[in-house]
């Protein structure tokens, strides 16, 4: 992986890429960063900082893009913020960052996808239920479809 060390930090396979961003460095500061791992080619690509600094946030392969999902800046540790970021390896190119995709002050770490979904559609457990929600709902509105044992 490419300098500087990193912790903390979201990931996920996309169309046979490892992708991660963000996370902290050793004394703790929030990256902007972002790469890329080809498997097939054994090397790491840099991609287009971040316009947010997400550490502690979750990776999600959403449709066909790659997502860092709520973290935190440095000066606000533990502060979860609902905005994502998502990476197009069709365009090369970061979208705009996007506001409540999760509500504020939520812990993004069990939020997912559906294995092989090209959807937008993610799942999160919360609050003792299983959610469902769609990144491209600009209320951020997440809906119930399950209660856990």
């Amino acid at each position: 992986m490419p300098a500087p060390r990193w912790s903390f930090f979201p990931c996920a396979a996309v169309g046979g890429r490892v992708f991660v961003a963000g996370g902290h460095d050793d004394e703790k500061n929030t990256l902007w960063c972002a790469a890329t791992y080809n498997a097939e080619a054994d090397a790491w690509a840099a991609l287009p900082d971040m316009a947010r600094e997400h550490d502690e946030a979750r990776g999600i392969h959403a449709g066909t893009a790659f997502v860092a999902l709520g973290g935190y800046p440095t000066e606000a540790q533990r502060q979860f913020a609902g905005s994502a970021e998502a990476f197009d390896p069709a365009t090369w190119s970061l979208g705009p960052v996007r506001e409540r995709v999760i509500e504020d002050g939520v812990c993004p770490r069990t939020c997912c996808s559906a294995p092989g979904a090209e959807s937008e559609t993610m799942y999160m457990l919360h609050d003792g239920h299983v959610m469902v929600g769609d990144t491209t709902d600009e209320s951020g509105a997440w809906r119930t479809v399950a209660r856990m044992p």
